[in-house]
């Protein structure tokens, strides 16, 4: 077996002003598995071949929880990097392994589900009109600002049963924490108790109401069963707030640059088959880069290469998703893969669809003020967010 010594560095000068950074063909091109070096100098390994993908994704050899592997030194885990907070931030189905990941995942799993979500669309539809007539009092917006965060805030508010303020401090502050800003920054650190103080309101409030029918109530009643601690029940919120925003928002604001320049997308979304459209984007433009880590537990071969102990491995999704065999388990692996694969995929299709099907039936004129390959990428490993999409709402069907 042979070993790369040489670390690519993952955030190159186009990582934030381009959609697709260069890097990520670079490495698809030269070879199934890189070495690779995080922000902060961080080593990993990463993935970029589907099948090689969908393997490592199932390997039991393979855990997320950085627990497991601190006797081997590996800097994730120990905040190092910005998105080390899904691991140092609380006991989560992201940072969990076997019978935990499961106690947790039964929890929140039922909320989530196809069957669970079957009667949200209209409620969602709802929020979505809601915040188009919003819009339509001017004749431009940024649909970051003035529209996805608005939206995904609402939902989940409603879903969750968090409050809408409490839902948007969540949203704000833990974005921030998994940002591409140093872990020591400032910003970063004035977050962590901002998001703990949001956390804290929300599972008060949420305590204090007899009966709710909820996922906060959910968490609420696992914890007086003893079946969740309390740090538990938090740091789920926050994980599945968070995640329920940032993917979505990236994947509605990706949607409306590529219906806006691709008529046949256009029409198949508004006349056709919406749901094929969104999968589409999901596998060609994925909301997140990466999977999350997961940590090599004994000496590993892959794909010639030495893997020790403790080392991280990653999969890079879009490279992963080029290949499309019947074979694969599943279309595109843009909600991860294997056990930990993200419980929020259905919510995700269903806002992404009703977002784009709103915006351009009631204004069928939408024009880019920003072009796509001019906007501004905020993020890391985890979701890829514009910074900003300016619009101009020409020729509105109010």
């Amino acid at each position: 077996m042979t070993t790369q010594a040489a670390r690519c560095p993952l955030h190159t000068s186009d990582y934030t002003t381009s959609p697709h950074p260069a890097v990520f063909d670079e490495l698809a091109d030269s070879g199934p598995v890189h070495r690779i070096s995080l922000p902060g100098e961080v080593p990993a390994w990463l993935i970029t071949e589907r099948e090689l993908a969908e393997r490592t994704l199932r390997d039991p050899r393979l855990v997320k929880d950085p627990m497991r592997v601190a006797r081997y030194g590996h800097p994730v885990g120990s905040r190092r990097v910005p998105d080390d907070f899904a691991s140092v931030g609380g006991r989560t189905i992201m940072n969990l392994d076997g019978d935990d990941h499961v106690r947790i995942r039964r929890v929140i799993g039922r909320r989530l589900s196809a069957s669970a979500l079957a009667t949200a669309q209209p409620m969602v539809e709802a929020f979505v009109h809601h915040r188009l007539d919003t819009i339509a009092r001017n004749d431009t917006a940024d649909l970051i600002e003035d529209f996805a965060v608005p939206l995904v805030t609402d939902v989940i508010g409603r879903l969750f049963g968090v409050r809408a303020d409490f839902a948007r401090a969540i949203v704000t502050h833990g974005s921030k924490l998994f940002g591409p800003q140093h872990p020591e920054a400032p910003d970063m650190v004035e977050a962590y108790p901002l998001l703990v103080q949001a956390l804290n309101g929300a599972l008060d409030e949420g305590s204090s109401k007899e009966g709710r029918d909820d996922l906060l109530g959910d968490l609420l009643i696992a914890q007086r069963d003893g079946r969740l601690r309390k740090r538990e029940a938090m740091s789920n919120l926050a994980l599945l707030t968070i995640a329920a925003a940032d993917p979505v928002i990236a994947l509605i604001s990706r949607g409306v640059a590529l219906v806006q320049a691709d008529s046949h997308a256009r029409t198949e979304l508004l006349h056709g088959d919406a749901d094929a459209v969104v999968e589409s984007l999901l596998r060609e433009q994925p909301p997140i880069p990466f999977t999350g880590w997961r940590f090599a537990t004994e000496p590993m071969d892959l794909a010639g290469h030495s893997v020790a102990p403790g080392d991280a491995i990653l999969v890079l999704i879009p490279a992963a998703n080029r290949t499309v065999n019947p074979g694969y388990r599943q279309g595109h692996l843009s909600f991860g893969g294997g056990v930990h694969r993200c419980p929020g995929g259905h919510l995700a299709r269903i806002e992404t669809v009703a977002a784009l099907r709103g915006l351009f039936s009631r204004f069928p004129d939408l024009q880019l003020e920003l072009p796509f390959e001019k906007w501004v990428w905020v993020g890391g490993i985890g979701p890829r967010v514009p910074e900003r999409v300016p619009v101009l709402l020409t020729g509105a069907a109010r």
